[in-house]
């Protein structure tokens, strides 16, 4: 089941969360509203506790509203920059897997499929992240364990 929309965490259902999708987004709501209710079903289909955190580049379209319309979290980054938009996602949840997802609907949300039913059968499909790691990529989308509290800022 997908977490509809998660103002604040409690201990509960951050410790029951399967999976975090960050989507980096910048003046994106056209796509967003497109991109997000595909996700949501793709995840509904796969049962998972997950939470949707769009990392808003400091857009003037209205992208930030239409996410929140549509049950994701909005976190807004601090610092400019694609992987400083990861990073506030990445700071934002508790779960165990992250996969991020461009909002220009250049990755689709059935990947998560695969991704899901081969999170545990090979190394190459996640990876821990810390200072010195990087992503890694399958299906055009990057996925990682949650990075550990010391290597985020």
């Amino acid at each position: 089941m997908a977490l509809d929309h998660m103002s604040s965490h409690s201990d509960t259902v951050s410790s029951s969360l399967q999976l975090a999708v960050v989507i980096p987004a910048w003046n994106e709501r056209e796509n967003i509203e497109l991109l997000l209710p595909a996700l949501k079903e793709m995840i509904a289909d796969l049962g998972l506790t997950t939470e949707i955190i769009v990392a808003d580049g400091g857009s003037r379209d209205g992208t930030a509203e239409a996410a929140q319309r549509r049950g994701a979290r909005v976190v807004v980054q601090k610092e400019p920059g694609y992987g400083s938009a990861l990073i506030a996602g990445f700071a934002a949840t508790s779960a165990p897997y992250i996969v991020t997802m461009d909002a220009d609907l250049s990755h689709r949300p059935v990947f998560l499929e695969e991704f899901w039913r081969r999170r545990q059968n090979s190394s190459r499909n996640t990876g821990r992240w810390d200072k010195s790691a990087s992503m890694v990529t399958m299906y055009g989308a990057e996925v990682a364990a949650k990075p550990s509290r010391s290597a985020l800022p």
